[in-house]
């Protein structure tokens, strides 16, 4: 979009005062707290409008290469849900029922899911599809894409096609931005303190972590066991029990109030390259347009 956090923020280890933080509000889901830099990204809602374009596009381009039946993918809305996350694990239900695993991900192991389902979850196991989409054949195949596939395929020729008469999104300032405010949120005081109480409380449930980062890269079985629930239902609790959520969606919050203030200009630019994109997804939707 416009520059990137090196260009307008300087080094990254350059040292920022922690800022004031008012009211600590205490967080019983991530999923709702809404931070200052969320209206400079696409919402879900938005994120989904673009990719139903762009697969619209994918149809319309294997159409016209031959393959007349070819039906773009329903693009489902996304499911905002709780995750475990490097501030703590706030939903009991997934702890419970899949400890750190992703529950779809478990669900799709299920045997009624597979008996249901079929083998294959991808959207085609046709070669001189899959070549055609793109631009090359799929590994341990000799599949050759019909003679009029666009360079690339046509999800390349779809991204082509969607992005000409558009700004670039290459460099999105506000996600470099909350990576930069993560960062400092995770070194600030108040949030290592919070952390160490979270990990005294781990302690006296039994389990030894520094942080509740640490559990998301153990090498968990492929399945869920009884461990890592037992776990996971504790990492909750004692997500619970310090707030560390709240601490942390203070400070980072404070944090990126400040970003806003300095970057606004270049964050609106920003924005507005987002707001051309979804009009165009939703006049491409709309038969517009591909």
């Amino acid at each position: 979009m416009t520059g990137s956090l090196a260009a307008c923020d300087g080094s990254r280890n350059s040292v920022a005062a922690e800022p004031s933080i008012g009211v600590v509000p205490t967080v019983t889901s991530f999923v709702t707290q809404a931070l200052p830099l969320d209206r400079y990204q696409a919402s879900v809602e938005e994120n989904r409008t673009i990719r139903m374009a762009h697969d619209i596009l994918i149809r319309d381009c294997m159409r016209r290469i031959g393959f007349s039946d070819y039906t773009e993918p329903s693009a489902e809305n996304e499911h905002l849900a709780e995750k475990p996350t490097k501030f703590g694990f706030l939903d009991e239900g997934r702890a419970a029922n899949a400890g750190f695993h992703d529950p779809q991900a478990v669900d799709r192991q299920s045997p009624a899911h597979q008996d249901a389902s079929g083998a294959s979850d991808s959207a085609t196991s046709n070669p001189v599809e899959i070549a055609a989409l793109a631009g090359a054949a799929p590994p341990g195949t000799d599949a050759t894409a019909p003679a009029a596939t666009p360079p690339g395929g046509c999800t390349a020729a779809a991204t082509r096609l969607f992005r000409e008469g558009l700004r670039s999104d290459d460099r999105p300032l506000a996600a470099d931005l909350q990576a930069a405010a993560e960062e400092r949120t995770l070194a600030d005081s108040r949030v290592i303190t919070a952390t160490r109480s979270w990990a005294a409380c781990m302690r006296r449930a039994g389990y030894t972590y520094r942080t509740p980062a640490d559990p998301l890269t153990e090498q968990w079985a492929a399945r869920p066991t009884p461990t890592e629930i037992a776990i996971a239902k504790a990492d909750v609790v004692c997500t619970r029990e310090t707030n560390l959520p709240g601490i942390a969606v203070a400070v980072m919050a404070a944090i990126q109030r400040e970003q806003v203030a300095t970057h606004r200009a270049a964050l609106e630019t920003g924005r507005s390259v987002i707001d051309e994109y979804v009009r165009k997804a939703r006049t491409i939707i709309d038969g517009g347009s591909g």
